[in-house]
């Protein structure tokens, strides 16, 4: 697990929306017009949201599945509170929970 820092999440949100911006001129020009440059702009807010919202990133998970045995493999991506993982084997859904994520990150007091 990898905690992100706000500048790495402000810097990722900023390019995705930009990214937006400088593509929904270019999609504009393709008939019909308004709907591929808004949802250009849409998706790159989307892609934004979700970068800012990255405060974890989960790396890798070394566990089994609690129904088969299998070795549980997620993919690297936002960590979620509780996070969802699926058993490839036997499509199970187990949750992963990390002891001090529930509360929001920030200077411990003590």
């Amino acid at each position: 697990m990898l905690e992100r820092p706000r500048a790495w999440r402000v810097r990722g949100a900023a390019l995705r929306i930009a990214g937006g911006l400088a593509v929904a001129p270019l999609l504009a020009l393709v008939p019909p017009h308004a709907p591929w440059a808004l949802g250009a702009l849409g998706v790159g807010v989307l892609l934004a949201r979700r970068r800012w919202q990255e405060d974890y990133t989960l790396v890798d998970l070394e566990g089994a599945c609690p129904v088969c045995g299998a070795a549980l493999r997620p993919p690297r991506g936002r960590l979620q509170h509780p996070h969802p993982v699926t058993c490839e084997a036997c499509h199970h859904q187990a949750t992963l929970r990390v002891d001090g994520l529930d509360s929001p990150p920030g200077p411990s007091s003590g």
